[in-house]
């Protein structure tokens, strides 16, 4: 069975504020007894972000922040530029946008070696599913930047970590079961984690589930996130990686509203419990979960591995 991923729908989500949206990161504008303004940025958010300053008019102002370049800030109130006054201009103004982004903007691609648990409970049995998207079905060509992975889980069954990290976003909001949809729509049940390397998973959920975590939670390898728990005609994830590509950062722009994907795709690799090696999934077979104390432990601190009880 093919399940078509509405990709556009996932980068939707991943792509900043959109209409609507309740911000999570305001901007504002403080001015200095010096006559220099300081422009700050307070993040409600668990997890790193990035932040655009987009500078419509600068006069008489020299910015500390280069107009169009991502800013990584943390959750709290930060400044993010200051506007200092050239003494020999007539008349002072200035105007901006911004555009704020989950993860933390990278030059350079992730390492792609990184070995994933199969994202259940060790002993459990996961169906792969082959994926495409929407880019695929609507233009007919290949989404280089598209690898997620689709899994097919059983009444009962719990979707947990793949790798360590901050949950930064859940949401459970589909209550009942949606027995003709053939698409992840990624605006109603999904957890997405932010890991150590700047990477984002997201695991976007066609099924209701009952969340085991919420923003702000640190969740380890095998970690239970969430639980099948009520009767449904499918119970499918996706399971994609992504990191915030700086050059797209620099070079987006706003169209109609809509953000251009400041987001590639990241190809992974799990530890399928049949070979010690890492490997890419087949679309169509079943899959043992199986943890191992080594993938479990890879990122953990010592303090970490304390509490959990691994030596």
């Amino acid at each position: 069975m093919k399940i078509n991923c509405l990709v556009a729908a996932l980068l939707f989500v991943l792509s900043g504020v959109s209409k609507g949206q309740q911000r999570i990161i305001t901007c504002t504008s403080e001015r200095n007894p010096d006559g220099s303004i300081g422009i700050y940025a307070d993040s409600k958010a668990f997890a790193e972000y990035t932040l655009k300053l987009n500078f419509k008019e600068l006069n008489g102002y020299t910015s500390s922040a280069l107009n169009g370049v991502g800013i990584t800030i943390n959750r709290g109130k930060t400044q993010i530029a200051k506007l200092t006054q050239d003494k020999n201009s007539l008349s002072y103004s200035f105007n901006y946008t911004y555009q704020y982004f989950p993860g933390r903007s990278l030059s350079r691609p992730p390492d792609t070696t990184f070995t994933y648990l199969l994202p259940s409970t060790s002993g459990n049995t996961l169906r792969v599913v082959g994926v495409s998207s929407l880019q695929e079905r609507i233009l007919q060509t290949s989404s280089e930047d598209f690898h997620g992975v689709g899994f097919w889980y059983k009444q009962g069954d719990t979707i947990c970590a793949a790798r360590a990290g901050i949950v930064f976003e859940s949401i459970a909001d589909q209550k009942t079961g949606e027995k003709f949809t053939q698409v992840y729509n990624a605006s109603r049940n999904k957890i997405g984690v932010a890991h150590n390397d700047g990477t984002l998973a997201y695991y976007t959920i066609l099924a209701p589930v009952k969340l085991l975590v919420e923003p702000g939670d640190k969740v380890v390898p095998g970690q239970p996130m969430a639980v099948f728990f009520t009767e449904s005609d499918k119970y499918h994830v996706l399971f994609s990686v992504y990191y915030l590509d700086d050059k797209k950062v620099r070079t987006s722009a706003i169209n109609n509203g809509k953000p251009f994907s400041v987001y590639t795709g990241v190809p992974t690799l799990f530890y399928n419990g049949e070979s010690e090696n890492p490997s890419s999934l087949q679309a169509n077979k079943n899959y043992k979960v199986l943890f191992t104390n080594d993938i479990v432990t890879r990122e953990l601190t010592k303090k970490e591995k304390k509490r959990l009880g691994f030596n």
